[in-house]
């Protein structure tokens, strides 16, 4: 049974309008998630691609999430819609990097626009994004140091062997590294 537009209220009735091709109901829709969008805009850097046009694939993503949401399988529209407009600017992101040739130098990245679950590419790229800008703090040595115990499998015993200093040594640095990254990705989380 179809309930009366009446009785729905708030977001879930403009949703349910915005379905039938009211357009006032997609104009508060819009309007909901506009800072949303333009604060999304304003993170992604894309060559040849200003604010204004961010801010239109960003508003397109929301009409286009109103035609796609669905009750039965997602019960928040807001969650629903936020992950759409991020991962609509990571993938456009990732399609202009690999059509101008510009490398990123995180190698997840490039893992994760290979993934085929859209969901999961979004999550951990925003990761991805995140553990890569709090390895930027770290010296070069330290990161190195982080890449070939966790990336390339190396352990603290391999890595001062080949760097011909102790275990000790290798473990500190190790510790050292793991807190700045903690810091600097706690405060992204919190802020």
């Amino acid at each position: 049974m179809l309930m009366k537009s009446e009785e729905f209220k708030g977001l879930q009735g403009d949703i349910y309008q915005a379905k039938k091709g009211y357009v006032k109901a997609k104009e508060k829709i819009i309007e909901r998630y506009k800072n949303f969008v333009y604060k999304e805009a304003l993170k992604i850097k894309i060559y040849n691609f200003d604010l204004e046009d961010m801010i239109q694939i960003g508003t397109f993503t929301i009409l286009k999430s109103i035609d796609t949401f669905d009750e039965s399988k997602n019960k928040n529209f807001t969650s629903y819609v936020t992950k759409a407009i991020k991962n609509n600017y990571l993938d456009l992101l990732l399609r202009e990097k690999r059509k101008h040739g510009k490398n990123t130098s995180d190698e997840v990245l490039s893992e994760i626009a290979d993934s085929s679950n859209t969901e999961d590419n979004v999550l951990k790229s925003i990761e991805a994004a995140k553990l890569h800008k709090a390895l930027k703090k770290l010296t070069s040595k330290d990161a190195e140091l982080i890449s070939q115990l966790y990336f390339h499998g190396a352990t603290i015993k391999e890595v001062a062997e080949n760097q011909n200093v102790s275990y000790t040594t290798i473990y500190r640095r190790k510790t050292k590294a793991l807190n700045i990254l903690m810091t600097s990705l706690q405060g992204d989380i919190e802020g």
